[in-house]
Formats: C-alpha cells, sequence, structure tokens
C-alpha cells in the first residue's frame, strides 16, 4: 500500500469498532482530512477546466477574426472590381492613397480614399466608410496605381483599426477596365 493510500484508510477508520458501528469518539460522516481532500481535488479540476476553456476561448476568437478579416477582404476586393472596373476619367492623387473617377454607370463624381482607419468612399456627396461592425477589423491600400488602362491597388490588408499587423492580405490586385 502506497502511503497516501495508508494514510486514507487511517483517517477513515480512526474512531469506527471493527463491527462498523461508530465508536466513542467517532460519528458516523466525513472526517476533516476527508472533506479538506475533497476540496483540494474540485479547487484543482476547476483551475485545469478554467484554463482549457480559456486556452479553447482563444483560439474561437483567432478563428473567428481570421475569417471576419477573409470576408472582409473578399467584399473590398469585389467593391473595389465593381466600382473601379467601370469607372471613366480615373485620376490618382500622387501619393496614391485617393483615386478619383465617374462611375461608369450614372456618371457620378466619385472617390476612394485609403486611411488608416479604412477605406472612405466618397460618391453621390455622401463618405461612408467601408468596415466591419464586428471586431473593428478595416481594409486599407498602400496605393491605387493607375496603369495602361488598367487599376492596381498595391498592398491590400485586412487588420485591426490603428493596429501594424494584419490578419490577411493580398501584393497586388490588378482591375481591368471595362
Amino acid at each position: 500500500m502506497t502511503g497516501i493510500a495508508k494514510i486514507l484508510t487511517r483517517v477513515t477508520r480512526r474512531g469506527a469498532r471493527k463491527n462498523g458501528a461508530p465508536g466513542k469518539r467517532g460519528r458516523a460522516g466525513f472526517t476533516l482530512m476527508e472533506t479538506l481532500l475533497c476540496l483540494f481535488i474540485m479547487v484543482l479540476f476547476t483551475l485545469i477546466l478554467t484554463r482549457i476553456m480559456e486556452t479553447a476561448t482563444n483560439a474561437y476568437t483567432k478563428v473567428v477574426d481570421n475569417t471576419n478579416a477573409d470576408v472582409l477582404l473578399s467584399t473590398t476586393m469585389t467593391f473595389l472590381r465593381d466600382e473601379l472596373g467601370t469607372a471613366r476619367n480615373v485620376v490618382v492623387s500622387e501619393d496614391g492613397k485617393k483615386i478619383s473617377y465617374d462611375d461608369g454607370y450614372t456618371g457620378a463624381a466619385s472617390e476612394i480614399t485609403s486611411t488608416e482607419d479604412g477605406f472612405k468612399i466618397r460618391k453621390y456627396g455622401k463618405t461612408t466608410n467601408l468596415v466591419t461592425a464586428t471586431n473593428d477589423l478595416v481594409a486599407v491600400c498602400e496605393r491605387f496605381v493607375d496603369s495602361e488602362g488598367d487599376i492596381t491597388v498595391e498592398g491590400l490588408a485586412v487588420g485591426k483599426a490603428g493596429a501594424e499587423s494584419t490578419y490577411t492580405g493580398i501584393d497586388r490586385f490588378v482591375i481591368n477596365k471595362q
């Protein structure tokens, strides 16, 4: 018998008669040592379970953020392709952060600006943001380039607003004008 088993046997049998009836010193029920041991095991189990849940929650959060980033990247690419694919009179600013154009369908003057807080779209006199409602994810690009009739979006990336790191991105995205 191991040392712990001997102690537990001694503790549980203390004060009991051989026939199992309680002795003068003992009563039916749990001893203080048994209660403390049970409490210690429950606390240990709770700590382990808490650690496992924390790890699972962090992993889930990363998966959700990466999925949302992929969706935003795809949405941004689709938006830019739809907007700029039919654009007319395209003018890119010197720093490459702003592209002005006439909408190919309505002829309305429009512009898209890439800022640290995401894309700002100005169309029909209203300015809106291309940003997700969850987790403050934003899509940004390093610059727009108008070359050979096509528009190239360089350094398109998705990340948290104001953060240095990104979740996903693409180096170069070429939009063929129709």
